[in-house]
């Protein structure tokens, strides 16, 4: 079929570029384990954020209809199929704990955390509560096979309402082990709502690339690329709202446990870093997104949905970076190796996986189509 025929990168190419990425890291966590592990953690949570979401949006989609699922669904399908590929990618990271978290080291006492946190904050009840997170999400695509059976359709229902509720619980513990606790005595009641919308608008922002990549123009498509646009316009809304919202609380109570997670990133050469964020997965999008000529024309689209897709990864990098570096003149061309290694592997072992959905979507139609 023609969506197949227009996949142009090759998988295996892919995955030597990761290979040898992996062997420069290899190299560099021989000799600094802890420049090696604190960029590892930030690739590894922008690569899973596309399956996540991805999954995410195919249950949304089951439950509401709309011609915008169907047009991306084999995308969607094939990035959330590799989930158990992201799964593997995180297990370095479990030896690399107390060279992240000041919690997992030898200087644990000195961060004066007591009670709940404490016994919450534990590397072996870290490592469990991970485990368990993996487990649900490999279970919960096991379970509503999206990708393989459609047949029961309110069975699928029923497991994709139950799934939004683990998803949202599971993003939440996730949110909270990986990206908050970098700073043991910092608090945020947005870290759940941020952590659930992030990687859907990361995995819409390359569903939307990808197809506008595959589907050659013509009138049929372009009002489901028109569709897409303004889906992915109501995302960015969202993100910059939640983000936002985040900030003026915290900034406006001023209790100095909540702020210091403010004051790390938005001083000194971090700040250009936040602003081209918002620039770039914010503003600049929104005012694209805008124009009904640019939503209609993948040509165009492709643009604005990468430009999200960038300061998403901008985002990711700025929530984790900033515990180990005061700016970023601190880091190194080395700290790009994990996320192409990282990236390599996923990507082959989504463009494996793309040929298969495209053929297993084109006979079938989704109900409220």
């Amino acid at each position: 079929m023609t969506e197949t025929a227009r996949v142009r990168l090759r998988p295996v190419l892919l995955l030597l570029v990761a290979g040898v990425a992996f062997g420069a890291c290899l190299l560099r966590l021989w000799w600094a384990p802890d420049a090696f592990f604190r960029s590892y953690l930030p690739a590894c949570l922008f690569w899973i954020g596309l399956p996540l979401g991805s999954l995410a949006l195919l249950m949304i989609h089951r439950l509401t209809g709309g011609g915008w699922g169907s047009f991306i669904r084999p995308i969607l399908e094939a990035s959330a199929g590799t989930l158990a590929v992201n799964a593997v990618l995180f297990l370095p990271l479990a030896f690399g704990l107390a060279r992240l978290y000041a919690w997992a080291g030898p200087d644990r006492t000195a961060l004066a955390i007591s009670g709940g946190q404490a016994s919450y904050l534990r590397p072996g009840f870290f490592l469990i509560r991970e485990g368990a997170v993996f487990v649900l999400w490999l279970g919960l695509a096991f379970v509503l096979e999206l990708w393989r059976n459609r047949s029961a359709k309110v069975n699928l229902n029923r497991r994709s309402a139950l799934g939004l509720i683990v998803y949202g619980l599971t993003v939440t513990v996730f949110g909270i082990d990986w990206v908050m606790s970098l700073e043991p005595r910092w608090t945020s009641a947005n870290i759940g709502f941020l952590s659930a919308v992030t990687p859907m608008l990361a995995a819409l922002a390359f569903a939307v690339m990808a197809q506008c990549l595959l589907m050659p123009t013509d009138r049929e498509a372009a009002s489901r690329f028109h569709d897409l646009g303004g889906l992915l316009l109501a995302f960015v809304l969202l993100w910059g709202y939640l983000a936002f919202q985040e900030y003026l609380t915290i900034w406006s109570e001023n209790l100095p446990d909540k702020t210091i997670w403010y004051v790390q990133r938005l001083d000194a050469g971090w700040r250009w870093w936040a602003w081209s964020m918002a620039v770039v997965c914010g503003a600049l999008p929104f005012a694209l997104l805008l124009f009904r000529t640019l939503k209609r024309d993948p040509r165009r689209l492709i643009w604005a949905a990468g430009l999200v897709l960038a300061g998403n990864a901008l985002d990711v990098y700025w929530l984790v970076l900033p515990s180990f570096y005061r700016s970023p003149g601190e880091l190194s061309p080395l700290d790009a190796l994990p996320f192409i290694a990282v990236g390599g592997v996923w990507l082959s072992a989504f463009l494996w996986a793309l040929p298969r959905a495209l053929a297993r979507s084109e006979p079938e139609k989704m109900p409220h189509d």
